[in-house]
């Protein structure tokens, strides 16, 4: 008997061991996993999308941290950045928070597809080239609202007219 329980594990120790693999089991059904990168120049990737469509990775660079590990390719879903969600996120606050991560940092994505990363790379470009003519649209009418206000201060408010008439 003594020779069974000196080869068996105690209960404590086979408890987290199996909780970890049901974790690793769920995790890998779900598709998500996790990568710890050490920062380079950056981490190595691109994204796309933000608010309502998901952050995407558009790309991995080759040669950047991403590459060499390996784990994170094109069209994975990024959830999470050092225990922040980015689920919801807009794409100007995941780019201020991969540049605000420390050196060594932990991502949390979900695997997906290289159709998805083009898919919200082109609703991104066509968001992004809708946002830009708004904006242009925005400044020419403020630009005519100025001009009119500056010319309408400009001009007299009644015109003078001299009395005297030269001939």
């Amino acid at each position: 008997q003594e020779q069974e329980q000196e080869q068996a594990p105690p209960p404590t120790q086979q408890q987290p061991q199996q909780q970890a693999a049901a974790a690793r089991s769920e995790s890998d059904q779900e598709g998500v996993y996790r990568v710890t990168l050490q920062r380079g120049a950056g981490f190595g990737f691109s994204i796309v999308g933000g608010g309502q469509a998901p952050i995407i990775i558009s790309k991995v660079t080759p040669g950047g941290p991403a590459h060499a590990d390996g784990s994170i390719v094109t069209g994975d879903q990024l959830l999470e950045i050092n225990g922040e969600s980015v689920i919801g996120a807009n794409q100007h606050r995941v780019v201020a928070l991969i540049k605000q991560a420390s050196k060594t940092s932990l991502f949390v994505l979900k695997r997906g597809s290289a159709q998805v990363a083009d898919a919200v790379g082109s609703a991104s470009d066509e968001q992004r080239r809708a946002r830009v003519e708004q904006e242009r649209k925005a400044r020419v009418e403020a630009e005519k609202a100025r001009a009119h206000s500056i010319g309408a201060a400009a001009a007299p408010a009644s015109p003078a007219r001299s009395s005297s008439s030269s001939s």
